[in-house]
């Protein structure tokens, strides 16, 4: 059975922090003494900070892995609209420098490895992959609790998928996306998946989302069954998720919900919402 924690609170910082400190000695006998720890936080725009990880949950894993590591810990981002660096300077992300061993990377201006996802046809097809990301040692993914304009909802594994050079899933088809993510987790998974839900954002998102009051964060080792519990968390069917569906399939995680062990202060059925999908989430069930 996998754990996922889930806190709720009135400060961010603390409701991160106190996901990871839940999970124990699971976590940190995995994450003691590494030596190439990367976070990768979603940042899905420059200036619209709802849609991107908010510097106050990143402090909040950077502190916490900290504590097990005296390596450098690189922040990891490859923004979706705009350029990186503009992002981690408009979210304040810069500062950690001044409390922690960090360092930043621009995915985006990284050297890259060939790997394979699948074409519209549901053939082949070569993108490239940030070396940074295959040759970490402990990879965390930081993302959000979103609808999405392509897969349902993004969480954990569409924040990871996001790692690939020019965006080549976004034009390859609902069923070939869905696909090719499940196919990048079975090298590219976290080792940690944390998800800020402090806000979440509903609708058509990113570009016109809505905000929605969780006061939220969710974490776990097992990264198929935190984005389990996060769909759930809006209100949405995970078995529904192609990319989801597909990782459960491919036993990459837990995607039992009866076999997920919920830790924390809160439930998921006192916390569920139900959350506006994006005005095509018709079609983005057509994954099968």
């Amino acid at each position: 059975m996998s754990k996922v924690s889930l806190i709720k609170g009135e400060n961010r910082f603390n409701n991160v922090l106190e996901s990871l400190e839940i999970l124990g000695e699971d976590l940190t006998d995995k994450i003691r003494g590494k030596k190439r720890v990367v976070i990768k936080p979603n940042l899905t725009s420059t200036e619209k900070q709802v849609v991107s990880i908010h510097v106050d949950a990143l402090e909040a894993v950077v502190k916490f892995v900290s504590r097990y590591t005296d390596s450098k810990i690189t922040i990891a981002g490859a923004a979706g609209i705009g350029k990186t660096e503009e992002a981690f300077k408009n979210f304040d992300y810069y500062r950690l420098r001044k409390k922690y061993n960090v360092g930043f990377a621009n995915l985006d201006k990284r050297k890259c490895d060939e790997v394979e996802i699948y074409s519209r046809d549901l053939g082949p097809m070569e993108s490239k992959m940030p070396q940074i990301i295959k040759r970490s040692d402990f990879l965390i993914s930081l993302s959000g609790l979103k609808t999405d304009d392509l897969v349902v909802a993004s969480m954990g594994i569409r924040n990871m998928a996001g790692c690939l050079i020019d965006r080549p899933l976004n034009h390859e088809g609902y069923k070939a996306i869905n696909l090719s993510i499940a196919k990048l987790m079975e090298d590219f998974s976290p080792d940690l998946s944390v998800i800020d839900a402090f806000y979440g954002v509903e609708g058509d998102c990113p570009a016109y989302g809505d905000s929605v009051e969780m006061k939220l964060a969710l974490s776990g080792l097992d990264f198929v069954s935190v984005d389990t519990v996060g769909a759930m968390l809006m209100g949405v069917n995970p078995y529904t998720i192609g990319y989801l569906s597909h990782c459960r399939t491919n036993q990459l995680g837990e995607g039992g919900v009866a076999d997920i062990e919920i830790l924390g202060n809160t439930k998921i059925e006192k916390e569920k919402k139900e959350f506006r999908l994006h005005s095509k989430h018709e079609e983005q069930l057509k994954w099968e």
